[in-house]
């Protein structure tokens, strides 16, 4: 496990229930998580932990929007914005910061010469990111208490059928 996911794994389990020394949960993580270059992991109360790919170059990027001429840096942002993996609060926590270089940034993106963040950014998350407004979104991890660990590793399983 990368030690940074573990530091905030422990920290998370320690806001929840202070003190608590027991094992963090074991779970792999995929080989493009542990490929990137950078990764943001952001809790939220209500979606659970998410991974962020490549967030240092996003970072850069909203910081210097010229650099939204190289490949690399236009790739990322558009593959953000298409999946439908990814939250809008990851691209609210990278415009936050300066939204009118976030601006500039899309309205390069996007081809239109008078996009302004602060003013289109809401409605263009809604088209690109309909059913996280849609719908409510379920939590994909979230800390659990010793508790609920051992509710769920004693939980009666069913057994799968035999081909």
């Amino acid at each position: 496990m990368a030690p940074g996911y573990d530091a905030f794994m422990r920290a998370c389990m320690d806001q929840a229930q202070p003190g608590n020394t027991s094992p963090l949960p074991g779970f792999t993580l995929p080989d493009d998580l542990l490929d990137a270059e950078t990764v943001a992991i952001h809790f939220d109360p209500e979606t659970g932990i998410s991974f962020y790919l490549e967030s240092g170059l996003l970072q850069e990027l909203f910081a210097n929007p010229k650099l939204i001429n190289r490949r690399r840096y236009r790739e990322t942002p558009t593959s953000y914005l298409r999946s439908d993996d990814i939250s809008p609060v990851a691209i609210k926590l990278l415009t936050d910061p300066d939204p009118d270089n976030a601006g500039v940034v899309f309205g390069k993106l996007l081809k239109k010469t008078n996009f302004s963040w602060p003013e289109h950014g809401e409605s263009l998350l809604r088209r690109y990111k309909a059913r996280y407004f849609d719908e409510p979104q379920l939590p994909t991890t979230v800390p659990v208490s010793d508790t609920m660990a051992e509710h769920s590793r004693n939980a009666p399983r069913e057994e799968s059928p035999e081909p």
